[in-house]
């Protein structure tokens, strides 16, 4: 809703651990994701990783 937001959509996950989030971002249908649509259609987006601790 923010003027200075220039985004028009976002998403979070969480995840239940370290070594969850691990899996995920190394499981093929993740990276071909990535690779396959994420690099080629994405423009521009902002990536915010932290952990609740």
């Amino acid at each position: 809703m923010s003027p200075k937001n220039t985004y028009d959509f976002g998403f979070s996950m969480k995840f239940a651990s370290e070594a969850d989030y691990e899996a995920y971002n190394v499981h093929p249908q993740h990276v071909d994701f990535v690779e396959n649509r994420w690099e080629k259609e994405v423009e521009q987006f902002l990536e915010i990783d932290y952990s609740e601790i």
